[in-house]
């Protein structure tokens, strides 16, 4: 119960995070930044950092490895 709450709640900061500005990307949205090649590659650098197993729990890399991955989706980043 406690690990589905947990993953939901990552899912959310994740689907909320496209809209957040974001200091590493000079104050820019995650969709604002997707707009130019530099601020494209900016935004696949943190989404693959937050992709990173840093010793975290199992299931808090997983959760964040799909939160990165749906946040890929609503940026269209999936697509060449």
């Amino acid at each position: 119960e406690v690990q589905k709450h947990l993953a939901e709640m990552i899912r959310k900061h994740w689907e909320g995070w496209v809209e957040d500005k974001i200091p590493a990307l000079g104050g820019k949205t995650p969709k604002e930044a997707v707009t130019s090649a530099d601020g494209r590659e900016a935004v696949e650098a943190l989404l693959k950092d937050a992709e990173r197993d840093r010793g975290q729990d199992p299931i808090m890399v997983e959760a964040n490895r799909r939160g990165a991955r749906r946040a890929r989706e609503l940026l269209g980043l999936n697509n060449p």
